[in-house]
């Protein structure tokens, strides 16, 4: 119960210091929708020239950025910027007093604010997705509706996972930037078709580090494919189970 009620806490201070905070709740939107909507422009430019690209077309690529900027909306509203701030909590010695609150330091960590300006860019990605479905003439059924949330909060945990893993590092390195920037390298693969690549990094992205999996699977799901296995959900356990492995070891080099 206590655990709930801080959690309410968090979500008041977020809808307040938001609403505030006006102009940079509309910024932060604007840029999230400026950058996939480049994202859409370039793509329009260049299937204005060719018909698919491996396969994949025009209306098939939409539904891949809409699924893109609906896992990164959600991502970056809820934990992204909070998972940012680990490094900077460090080096300022503020870790502490995470550690002493009544749960998980790193789930405390990771969830203390919400970001509504990137967590609104969802109403935009499913707007976009369904022009995308539309455009293929697919129509999905509520039990593939609810197998694209099960494998979109899948790849939610994976984002998750790779960035807490990597970010560990910043307990006993301090500064890491790199790693951030190592972060995003790494899952950006994972934001374009998975046929473009050779079979050899296909499946080191997939069983590997799981880039694809975030974001091609669930597309997948989109274009009507039952056939998507449900033991990629394990994924994500495995992945958040090394990563809450690695905080802790990290904490035991921080506490000493």
């Amino acid at each position: 119960m206590n655990i709930i009620n801080l959690y309410k806490v968090i979500v008041k201070n977020s809808i307040k210091r938001e609403f505030q905070y006006r102009f940079n709740l509309f910024m932060n939107f604007a840029m999230l929708i400026f950058g996939y909507g480049i994202e859409l422009l370039f793509y329009f430019a260049v299937y204005s020239n060719v018909d698919d690209i491996n396969g994949w077309t025009f209306p098939q690529m939409i539904c891949l950025s809409a699924i893109v900027l609906i896992i990164d909306a959600l991502f970056f509203g809820l934990f992204f910027f909070n998972l940012l701030y680990i490094p900077f909590l460090v080096r300022r010695y503020e870790l502490d007093s995470a550690l002493l609150k009544p749960m998980s330091s790193l789930m405390y960590i990771s969830t203390k604010s919400i970001n509504f300006g990137y967590l609104i860019g969802i109403i935009p990605g499913i707007g976009l997705l369904n022009i995308g479905m539309k455009m293929l003439g697919v129509k999905l059924s509520i039990l593939m509706i609810l197998k694209l949330i099960l494998f979109v909060i899948n790849a939610i945990a994976l984002l998750y996972s790779i960035l807490t893993l990597f970010l560990s590092t910043s307990l006993f390195f301090v500064k890491v930037d790199g790693m951030i920037s190592m972060f995003w390298s790494v899952v950006n693969f994972g934001k374009s078709p998975a046929a473009i690549y050779p079979k050899i990094m296909r499946g080191f992205m997939i069983f590997g580090i799981p880039t694809f999996v975030i974001y091609n699977i669930p597309t997948q799901i989109v274009f009507g494919n039952s056939e998507i296995s449900m033991w990629y959900i394990a994924f994500s356990l495995i992945w958040l189970y090394i990563a809450n492995y690695v905080w802790k070891k990290s904490l035991k080099m921080y506490y000493s």
